[in-house]
């Protein structure tokens, strides 16, 4: 193809099995997927070869507008009718999802989790998040050296996640932990000893 996507497929790793243990339940009695982030597809992809998917899944991506462009490209190539990209900035006018995932981005997010779940006219029954940093008792931003920038990081405390689903009316179910550690130079209190995950379910 035109574009270089052979490492769609081998993307997936043993920290990410918690994730797709859920979604595995889920899926084929909720078929709608929202991911905040994905990039190209890259999980959707790379789980195909450890789980089947509903030939009537409809897998939304809310990205970046190049990201959106270059997510298209693959899917187009490789005729894969199940996945779909729009822009993030029009994630909460998507039609109605059984599952709204994210993984790695909300960290990024200038919106909090709550904003974002807020925004949705009619919100999704199951939550799935992972590859969150989390603090055990504070949440704040910190900046995330990338090399050639830096870039806003947010930090969440697990009572503000809880705190948070709890008003938007979700339950939590499940939670997980990867073991990554974020130092945070001058302030060691502050430093992150895991990424965390959570499913959480609509009350009602």
């Amino acid at each position: 193809g035109v574009v270089d996507d052979q490492h769609l497929d081998t993307w997936f790793n043993d920290d990410d099995y918690p994730l797709l243990f859920w979604l595995s339940k889920l899926i084929y009695e909720n078929k709608i997927v929202l991911e905040l982030g994905g990039s190209l597809g890259h999980f959707f992809y790379s789980i195909q070869k450890l789980t089947s998917l509903p030939d009537d899944l409809c897998w939304t991506i809310a990205e970046l507008p190049a990201a959106v462009n270059f997510g298209r490209t693959i899917a187009s190539e490789r005729e894969e009718r199940r996945i779909f990209f729009i822009n993030s900035d029009e994630v909460a006018s998507v039609s109605p999802a059984d599952i709204f995932m994210t993984a790695g981005t909300l960290q990024y997010m200038s919106k909090s989790l709550f904003e974002i779940i807020q925004d949705f006219e009619i919100r999704p029954k199951h939550v799935l998040i992972h590859n969150l940093p989390l603090h055990k008792e504070k949440s704040f931003y910190t900046l995330q050296n990338l090399g050639l920038c830096e870039v806003p990081y947010r930090i969440y405390s697990q009572n503000e996640i809880l705190s948070e689903m709890d008003k938007l009316g979700y339950t939590l179910i499940a939670d997980w932990k990867k073991n990554r550690s974020v130092d945070i130079p001058f302030y060691s209190s502050l430093s992150i000893e895991g990424y965390c995950g959570f499913y959480f379910i609509a009350v009602s």
